[in-house]
């Protein structure tokens, strides 16, 4: 080597390139039960031969579901790393792409009957309401909370009757006859009507003879 003026050692440089990586969220769906929703599960295209690594996959938190509809099911990390849907990001060994899955709730099927009393009496020249109701679901009676307007399903959800009779003096009066109401199905504050396929309000009748 000494017979050379300049021997340059140049360093080349060894590569491993990250192998791409999907991994999905999981799609689910529930029938309406009034308890919230999640799926923490997913599912990752191959890994390199031999690689025993476990991804640790955490979802948003907006990734839950209570009420009828869908909401997609979005990762938020991979192994601890912050990812974003769609996006190839660099995690270990691997360039992870994530995909959103979808949660959904849909109806419940059982039906909500409703319906107000049904009464007579001979004309005293009182006036006559008849403020009582009966609720069933699924066919089985709902027990009424106090003041017998308030029936609480077995979900929590609260169904509150609104009485909106005027009642019956006169035999005249039939022509009104109907025991009206109104009413409402909540789960706390939140409207829950429309988690129900079916809710049947039946109006029952007040007849002076």
């Amino acid at each position: 080597s000494a017979n050379y003026k300049t021997i340059t050692a140049n360093v080349g440089t060894l590569t491993i390139n990250p192998k791409e990586v999907t991994i999905t969220a999981a799609s689910n769906s529930w029938t309406y039960d009034g308890t919230a929703h999640t799926d923490g599960t997913f599912t990752a295209t191959a890994l390199e031969s031999g690689d025993t690594h476990t991804f640790t996959v955490a979802m948003t938190a907006e990734s839950t579901i209570t009420n009828v509809g869908t909401q997609p099911n979005v990762i938020a990390t991979v192994d601890g790393t912050d990812v974003t849907t769609g996006t190839q990001k660099a995690i270990g060994n691997y360039l992870v792409t994530t995909v959103n899955g979808e949660l959904k709730i849909v109806k419940d099927e059982n039906e909500i009957v409703i319906t107000s009393a049904t009464n007579s009496w001979t004309y005293d020249s009182a006036l006559h309401k008849d403020e009582t109701y009966t609720v069933t679901y699924n066919g089985t009676a709902v027990t009424a909370g106090e003041g017998g307007k308030t029936f609480t399903l077995t979900n929590g959800d609260v169904i509150t009757i609104t009485a909106t009779a005027a009642g019956v003096t006169n035999v005249s009066d039939n022509a009104e006859k109907n025991n009206t109401y109104t009413y409402t199905v909540k789960h706390g504050e939140t409207d829950t009507s429309a988690n129900y396929k079916t809710i049947t309000a039946n109006v029952g009748t007040l007849t002076i003879n």
